[in-house]
């Protein structure tokens, strides 16, 4: 484990890097495109309390994007400053998340450099939509949450951790639902050890602390107190987010509607999707066969320049964390490490729940949440390899330099930037690319 002092330098950097990276050039597109167009208008009409916007989403990632406007007003910079600050925010949880998981400063510095060659943390930390928002707070709390899952760590520090992954959880579903996927099933996870230990009987052998289940996990934390900071933190977190609704100035807006409005958000998620033509179902996200456009702008009086921004991921992450996946699975079969452990059962809650939901049109782009465990299961091979360092610096070496290799050579069409049309087939690797 890293000094507090080395591991706050190390948060400031990877928050500063960030936070450069995807402010380069923000200003493009420099209209407003794909969800922006729901999102901004909304976000306005928030911050000037006219009126509640369409319950869609949950109000938190609206209110956050004003923010950004109310800083540096009604211009490209503004509609996408926050989306900036919160990836940025999202690299340091990440690197929090892979000292939880690892106690290793270097597997958790390589674990965070290959999620910032990640084109999809690129495309969202500069656009005005909800994704970034919910996928920092996530990744925040699931830092909190896996840093938890250590049976000799003292209650007092378990349960300050339990109490700010609840916080992020709250704050993750209140702006968007689909952040459930991760809540509900960590919240069944943790009652469900609660529930082994109050039925069964002390094992008689001693419990390896790498071991991913110990009776001695929260024992000492009361149940109520776990479901004070898994469950009740979480809900009043999100239903303080609709708190501002009471002062709109043209509607009346009462205690009872903040309740009777959950039931409109959940009408409209149950409502059927308009056909689109970059939809894909979520059994084709691994394999990218249709990444999701978000702008395509022509310039050039006879087309010889474009720019473009779509959603695409990085084939070292996805591919070859795909396959380290697979490895982390079966070695947790047979040693049953817990870092294996929350690797699988993250990206199984990030992924394959997206099975059970009732949403006919789906996107690419929500697999985006599913790519950091894959980063942390190419982590893990690292963390693996610490006994042979030379094997472990050839490692890094190669899959970093490829994993960045590939994030240089797609820039071009995820950054917007101006780009000769002659080249566009160059990244069409296949038809339902384009």
């Amino acid at each position: 484990m890293p000094s507090k002092r080395r591991l706050l330098i190390s948060c400031f950097l990877f928050f500063l890097v960030g936070q450069i990276l995807f402010l380069i050039s923000i200003q493009f597109p420099r209209g407003l495109y794909f969800d922006e167009f729901h999102y901004l208008p909304e976000a306005k009409r928030l911050w000037s309390l006219l009126g509640p916007p369409k319950l869609h989403h949950p109000p938190l990632g609206k209110w956050l994007i004003g923010l950004g406007i109310f800083f540096d007003q009604d211009r490209p910079l503004g509609w996408r400053l926050m989306s900036t600050f919160f990836g940025a925010l999202s690299l340091v949880g990440t690197y929090l998340l892979g000292i939880s998981l690892f106690k290793k400063q270097n597997t958790a510095l390589f674990f965070t450099l290959l999620m910032l060659t990640n084109p999809l943390l690129y495309v969202h930390s500069r656009m005005a939509t909800l994704e970034i928002f919910v996928f920092t707070f996530l990744v925040w709390g699931y830092a909190s949450f896996c840093g938890a899952w250590n049976p000799k760590l003292a209650p007092r520090k378990v349960r300050t951790l339990h109490l700010i992954s609840g916080i992020a959880f709250g704050l993750a579903i209140s702006v968007k639902w689909s952040a459930f996927l991760l809540w509900i099933p960590l919240l069944l996870l943790t009652l469900g050890v609660r529930w082994v230990q109050q039925t069964t009987s002390p094992c008689p052998t001693p419990e390896l602390e790498s071991f991913w289940y110990s009776r001695r996990l929260f024992r000492e934390i009361s149940t109520k107190t776990l479901v004070f900071h898994l469950v009740l933190v979480p809900l009043l977190v999100y239903f303080f987010t609709f708190l501002p609704y009471l002062f709109f100035k043209d509607t009346e807006f009462q205690m009872t509607d903040l309740f009777s409005s959950q039931f409109e958000i959940w009408r409209s998620q149950l409502e059927a999707d308009r056909p689109h033509p970059y939809s894909s179902p979520w059994w084709e996200w691994p394999l990218m066969i249709r990444p999701t456009w978000y702008f395509f702008g022509k310039e050039g009086d006879q087309f010889q320049f474009f720019r473009g921004v779509v959603a695409i991921g990085n084939p070292i992450l996805l591919w070859g964390g795909a396959i380290s996946l697979l490895i982390v699975f079966f070695r947790w079969l047979s040693k049953g490490r817990r870092e294996e452990f929350l690797i699988i059962f993250g990206y199984f809650c990030f992924y394959f729940l997206w099975a059970i939901v009732p949403k006919e049109t789906q996107f690419f782009y929500y697999y985006f949440p599913s790519t950091l465990l894959l980063s942390a299961s190419l982590a893990w091979i690292h963390f693996q390899l610490s006994k042979t360092k030379v094997a472990q610096k050839i490692y890094f070496f190669v899959i970093l330099t490829s994993s960045l290799f590939f994030f240089i050579y797609f820039f071009p069409i995820f950054s917007a930037i101006r780009t000769s049309t002659q080249s566009f087939s160059h990244w069409m690797w296949l038809p339902s690319w384009i």
